[in-house]
């Protein structure tokens, strides 16, 4: 039969069906080594089945042929005499029996689960291919949008702005009564600069164009080398990738994104240039104004542009025109070589020019906020760039070699998708890549110092102060909108607190260890749970022998010549001091292994238990697809039904659709959950810290021990959660469509596993209980020892000195009295 999705060579599912169903079909499931019980089994089962069709046959042929008879209309008018009849044949020859003994449609239902195989194996090599490139499922590309976009793209701007200005012919304006001098650089060069005639469009087409893609720079201003359809450089120049060395390969990413940087940038000029023109015009305007009206008399008004007079109007309504021109922000200007310092240009163009002259020729009635222009020009530059870095990892993901990866990267595609589970702490382990590390990089200088364009008009100053102040509003009024609520504002001050120290050390260790490798909460937990099993063992020893030597060394009684204490106080009172410390002691130890245990191999453990329980719930949906598959068929022969086409079996079409998208939906699963573990890991140490602070202000040390214990309970309770979709996926998703939710008690295994390692946990810590009670018991019985030892030996001296009795007055004979 054909297949439509590629199987491992090496896929372990497969050779797990072949050791339960042995040998089906040549091109359906045939294992080199197979047992023949079930096919035997079912051969008996089928015959049996195909028995009760025979039966359906002859009830539909009889029942056929009365109503027939009975309403004039073949097979009646509650039966299809069209499918009725097909489906008659069909289910026949379904379950008829193969040499193999299994039925046809058992076949059928084999080949599409592993179609399912297929499917899931595709998706598996996809993830394995991403670990290549991108190292672990966290991998992101290069924020193309990083520190130093905004600023090229405002340079950028300012350097077409200063661009814009030189190529005015306007002669020298005095727009005060000062010495202030403002000059425009081609009214000076004049024709002897062939530059001044050039168009800016020409210049773009000509740097950006196809025959001149070694070209690396666009040079912006005239310059020493100027020319007609180049500029040299005095305004500034915008560096960019070299498409002749980055397309040596015309499919590779690093010729990809070259190819999209000079394009963008070439849209990205030609959007800005008009703008900047307008900034020229507008300044010209207002300078021209500015020296009409200067003089106090001065009252002609013809030179004062419309947009002006509504700056007039909004701001200084009370004033005349010319009086409101002559006291507008002041201007930046040049006399000879010298600035003016006490003047400057930047409150005129941020409070009249991009208000009322600029704004409007940038912004349409949907832009309502000042920033739109820039943050446009820079989603224009990033978005570009960022979909062809996604459109071309997704390429290598989809296309990369078999020989390409580690051994182990190469030995999970090769068995299948079933190993995922095992596969998975190694992935999210490794190292995350950066998979945009080829975007090509982007440059933009200014004026350059001392450049003699500093002694003509450029504006390029006001033009970067009006974007800093815009973005700075516009980053300050975005924060506004996500203010969060009050007991979390508190978060960061409160951190700093005392009395939070042990929950936020603890809190940062277990979901952030200092692993480099992977942002993955699941290795840090993990490292984290080792770590406090060492700890306890260390604690456990420490504890142990210290708690000997204090016994011992404490009940130590120094006798002088027969004389001392035959108890020593000491020992008394460090029997009393560890007897009440003692079991604190030891309810430390056994919850921090207890819950080591529990972090560092329950929870790293929980994506491969819960995948693996998944696998076998698919092997067992199998083996219940093969043995309902003749009853689906008895479902198709019946005449009656739900449905014309399939009868009784329509049911069976959602089952085998579970059956056939289970596996990749398990994979798809799986990695969702391990991105979806981090903002949640993220959540919980955001909002817990809060709710602490909110139950108990200054809580104190054991306290934060109780609040530990809850914490890390938490965590455990989150991951598993989060890991659930690995199976939640499988279970619901068709019921969207209206089919049914299939459990193979994933979760009740998980919790089985966890309930064992606990019991496990709980009698090590039992036994290192005892251990410790057996310490000091020791040591006690050390003591006693001594004590009965000093009793005994002090009843001897006292038998040596003792006065013997004076014998008393005898009888002649002898005898006493």
């Amino acid at each position: 039969m054909i297949s439509l999705f590629q199987i491992s060579n090496n896929d372990q599912s497969m050779i797990y069906l072949g050791q339960i169903f042995g040998y089906m079909s040549a091109s359906v499931l045939a294992p080199s080594s197979a047992p023949m019980l079930l096919g035997i089994l079912f051969k008996v089962f089928n015959t049996t089945v195909l028995t009760v069709g025979a039966g359906i046959v002859i009830y539909t042929t009889i029942v056929g042929l009365m109503k027939t008879a009975a309403e004039g209309e073949f097979l009646g008018k509650q039966w299809s005499s069209l499918w009725v009849p097909l489906r008659t044949v069909f289910g026949i020859a379904a379950i008829f029996p193969l040499p193999s003994g299994y039925c046809a449609i058992q076949v059928v239902f084999m080949w599409i689960i592993l179609q399912g195989i297929g499917a899931a194996d595709a998706i598996w090599n996809a993830v394995i291919n991403y670990s290549i490139l991108g190292g672990n499922p966290t991998a992101t590309q290069t924020a193309i949008g990083n520190i130093g976009l905004t600023g090229n793209m405002v340079t950028l701007f300012q350097d077409l702005v200063c661009q814009a200005e030189s190529l005015r012919t306007d002669g020298d304006i005095r727009p005060t009564n000062t010495n202030l001098l403002v000059q425009f650089y081609c009214n000076h060069a004049g024709s002897s600069v062939s530059w001044c005639t050039a168009q800016p469009d020409t210049m773009i087409s000509t740097v950006f164009q196809n025959n001149n893609n070694s070209a690396t720079s666009f040079p912006m201003g005239p310059g020493s080398t100027s020319s007609a359809t180049q500029a040299g450089g005095d305004c500034g120049t915008l560096t960019f990738c070299n498409q002749a060395t980055s397309c040596t390969d015309t499919n590779s990413m690093s010729c990809k994104v070259c190819t999209a940087q000079r394009t963008v940038l070439q849209q990205i000029i030609a959007v800005m240039l008009p703008v900047a023109t307008e900034v020229a015009q507008a300044d010209v305007d207002y300078l021209n104004a500015k020296q009409s009206l200067k003089s106090a008399g001065s009252s002609d008004t013809s030179a004062v542009p419309g947009w002006l007079q509504t700056y007039c109007s909004d701001n200084q309504s009370g004033l005349g025109i010319p009086d409101c021109i002559r006291q507008a922000p002041a201007v930046y200007g040049v006399t000879g070589n010298q600035n003016d310092p006490t003047v400057t240009g930047d409150d005129a163009m941020k409070l009249v020019y991009w208000p009322y002259a600029i704004k409007s020729f940038v912004q349409d009635s949907t832009q309502s906020n000042d920033s739109a222009f820039m943050n446009s020009i820079i989603n224009m530059y990033s978005k570009t760039l960022e979909a062809v870095v996604i459109q071309q990892v997704q390429n290598q993901v989809l296309n990369l070699a078999s020989s390409q990866g580690e051994q182990w990267q190469r030995d999970a595609k090769d068995q299948g998708w079933i190993f995922a589970g095992g596969y998975f702490f190694k992935i999210i382990s490794q190292k995350g890549k950066d998979l945009g590390a080829s975007m090509p990089t982007l440059a933009v200088t200014g004026i350059p110092q001392n450049d003699p364009m500093l002694n003509y008009r450029n504006n390029t100053s006001a033009v970067g102060t009006l974007f800093s102040s815009i973005q700075a509003a516009a980053n300050a009024a975005e924060l506004a909108a996500y203010v969060m609520p009050g007991q979390f504002s508190q978060i960061s001050s409160t951190l700093q607190n005392g009395a939070d120290a042990i929950l936020q050390g603890w809190q940062n260790n277990l979901t952030s260890n200092g692993s480099t490798s992977s942002n993955n909460p699941l290795i840090s937990i993990g490292l984290f749970g080792y770590q406090l099993m060492v700890t306890a063992q260390v604690l456990f020893a420490f504890v142990l022998g210290a708690t000997f030597l204090l016994v011992v060394t404490g009940t130590i009684d120094v006798m002088i010549m027969g004389y001392g204490l035959t108890l020593s106080p000491w020992g008394e009172a460090i029997k009393s001091t560890l007897g009440l410390v003692t079991p604190f002691f030891v309810a430390l130890i056994m919850g921090l292994y207890s819950l080591g245990a529990i972090l560092g191999i329950y929870v790293p453990l929980i994506p491969f238990m819960i995948f693996t329980m998944g696998a076998l719930g698919w092997m067992l949906a199998t083996v219940e697809a093969m043995v309902a598959a003749p009853i689906v068929a008895l479902g198709i022969l019946s005449p009656g039904g739900q449905s014309e086409i399939l009868g009784r079996g329509e049911a069976s079409i959602w089952l085998m659709l579970n059956l056939f998208l289970r596996p990749g939906l398990m994979i798809v699963g799986l990695m969702a959950a391990s991105l979806v573990s981090v903002p949640a890991i993220q959540l919980v140490n955001t909002a817990f810290m809060a709710a602490t602070n909110t139950i108990i202000t200054n809580p104190g040390l054991f306290e934060e021990m109780l609040f530990v214990m809850v914490y890390s309970s938490f965590i455990v309770t989150v991951i598993s959660k989060c890991y659930s979709l690995t199976y939640v996926i499988p279970e619901r998703v068709l019921t969207w469509i209206g089919g049914q939710a299939v459990q193979y008690g994933e979760g009740e295994a998980l919790q089985a596993s966890k309930q064992v390692l606990e019991g496990g946990a709980g009698a090590i810590g039992g036994a290192g209980k005892q251990s410790v009670e057996g310490g000091v018991g020791a040591g006690i019985a050390v003591q006693r020892a001594r004590e009965k030892q000093k009793a005994g030996e002090a009843g001897v001296e006292s038998g040596k000195n003792a006065d013997v009795p004076k014998e008393g007055p005898k009888n002649k004979d002898g005898s006493g009295p």
